[in-house]
């Protein structure tokens, strides 16, 4: 759609009738049936019922299926079809087996997940104090947040090697990850410094963090000559991102370091691009990354 400087109209569109992928998701052995399990593909997700079942609605196409259990007990794959008869593997993306869906429903892609071996830890403050809730903690594609005690348990295969990741969803705690060589806190927020944690068959515990505190960028987003503010921008930087407030606010949580603020229109009403001092009263440039100008933060 050609879009010069006015709007656009009667972009009208009849949609198509779906078709569904249908099957059960089964424990290893092929029990229990699971409840609760996330199955996705190309944008389109549900979960499996008590019985295990679940239906996704797409057009025709060929299409990957990816299995998450949300509470951690078995590991998360997608459909293979050369792997009966669990019809599951581990090894994303490379031995998942597309789903070809032509005009009909496509049914019975029933798999059997593995249950994994756990990492788990618990995730406090500075100094070991307070305890922190919904801290999601991630590794190699599988994730989890921790609980109101801040314990979290992460389940993987049962051999290899993990780098384990830690985003404080409040935005309170600067990011980073697991890292042994930096007692009593096993915490940076270098990336280049995150030691993997080995997995040999068991249960790995006691992989405790002491997340330490962020300082913040913030500021407001406004429209052409300042107004209005704009509410849903996402700012993001480095890793760290946010939307702004109703008024137009946002805060990043980061390190010291220094930083390129990209900001991003969702409903696609302003044109996306950075922060650029060097170009007043805007401070802002759709010319990335050759104008963006850098946020230096020193703790």
């Amino acid at each position: 759609v050609p879009v010069a400087d006015s709007d656009v109209g009667g972009k009208d569109v009849q949609m198509s009738l779906g078709v569904h992928i249908t099957g059960h998701v089964y424990g290893p052995n092929g029990t229990p049936a699971l409840a609760n399990i996330g199955v996705n593909t190309n944008g389109a997700g549900t979960q499996t019922d008590s019985n295990g079942y679940y239906s996704l609605t797409v057009p025709s196409g060929s299409y990957t299926l990816q299995f998450n259990d949300n509470s951690g007990h078995h590991l998360s794959g997608c459909y293979d079809s050369n792997n009966p008869p669990t019809n599951f593997t581990t090894n994303q993306p490379n031995s998942c087996t597309l789903v070809p869906v032509a005009d009909a429903d496509v049914t019975g892609k029933n798999v059997w997940m593995p249950a994994g071996v756990a990492i788990t830890g618990t995730v406090t403050g500075p100094g070991g104090t307070p305890a922190l809730t919904n801290v999601w903690v991630g590794t190699n594609g599988t994730g989890t947040q921790t609980d109101n005690t801040g314990h979290y348990s992460l389940a993987v295969p049962p051999t290899g090697s993990y780098t384990l990741q830690f985003h404080d969803n409040s935005g309170t705690h600067a990011s980073g990850c697991y890292d042994s060589n930096n007692s009593p806190s096993y915490f940076t927020t270098d990336q280049g410094a995150c030691t993997p944690v080995p997995v040999a068959g068991s249960d790995v515990g006691g992989k405790d963090v002491q997340m330490s505190l962020g300082v913040h960028i913030t500021g407001h987003v406004y429209g052409p000559n300042g107004s209005p503010a704009l509410e849903g921008i996402g700012v993001n930087t480095n890793g760290a991102g946010t939307q702004t407030d109703s008024n137009g606010y946002y805060s990043l949580t980061v390190a010291s370091g220094s930083y390129t603020l990209q900001f991003n229109d969702n409903s696609g009403t302003h044109a996306s691009g950075c922060y650029d001092s060097n170009n007043p009263p805007a401070n802002f440039t759709t010319n990335q990354p050759n104008g963006c100008t850098p946020v230096q933060v020193n703790a």
